[in-house]
């Protein structure tokens, strides 16, 4: 290659380089206009209406719930969330045979243990999901298995020093199927549960707390504020984001 064709591949190369930069500005430009607009126009042009933020109560704890289809929805979610909680902690088993923390049909009966069992519930649930980044909170299972779930397990099942004798250097023995001395009774357990829901009735000592706080936290003049400010409340007409080709 001549001193002369170099020269004239570096002029191209330099021609393409600007042309890309040239590019890059024009595409920038147009993205600091779009947010000029949105600066204007305080937020995105088209999002989803403002929500109002009514306070609500957060239905885990079924003995706090006076709505009957809520309260038998939060019952179900705890039931659910207890037989979870025996295929894990409740699966171990010691040299002797015994479940150390096997959450036990009939749980449904004993407030202290259903306040206790829906507070982990709840923790559980905020550890587990999430409406944004996936790993947005992701410590605090790890905060909650650390911390939380076997205390609140033994002060529901009763202290043992079986209880944290689970690694591999203790040998334990795991098993899905009930502690054998708690067969027989737990081979009702579903059957049991619907008995007691069948007859489940709010006590209002146990629900007016919440039913005052829901009403004093949600004044109607505030409903009625949150109202007027949805109604008047109108999308913009413009496409957002915008399409590829605009930028």
């Amino acid at each position: 290659m001549t001193g002369r064709d170099s020269e004239v591949r570096d002029d191209e190369d330099a021609e393409g380089v600007d042309g890309r930069v040239a590019g890059l500005e024009e595409q920038v430009g147009k993205l600091a206009s779009l947010v000029a607009d949105l600066a204007g126009k305080g937020g995105s042009p088209a999002g989803p209406a403002p929500s109002p933020s009514v306070w609500r109560q957060r239905a885990f704890n079924p003995l706090e719930v006076s709505d009957p289809a809520r309260r038998l929805d939060a019952w179900e979610r705890l039931y659910a969330f207890v037989e979870l909680v025996n295929a894990t902690f409740g699966a171990q088993r010691t040299e002797a045979g015994t479940a150390p923390l096997y959450v036990r049909a009939g749980w449904w009966d004993s407030p202290l243990a259903v306040m206790h069992l829906a507070a982990l519930c709840e923790a559980w649930a905020e550890a587990s999901f999430t409406d944004g980044e996936p790993l947005a909170g992701g410590h605090d299972m790890l905060w909650l298995l650390l911390e939380r779930a076997v205390p609140v397990l033994e002060l529901v099942c009763g202290r043992s020093e079986e209880a944290t004798r689970w690694s591999q250097q203790h040998r334990p023995t795991w098993s899905l199927e009930p502690p054998s001395l708690l067969a027989r009774r737990e081979r009702t357990r579903r059957a049991s549960f619907e008995v007691f829901l069948a007859q489940d009735a709010p006590v209002p000592a146990r629900t007016a707390f919440a039913c005052r706080m829901e009403a004093e936290l949600n004044p109607p003049d505030r409903l009625a504020g949150l109202a007027s400010a949805e109604e008047e409340w109108e999308p913009a007409e413009e496409e957002w984001p915008p399409a590829e080709e605009e930028l």
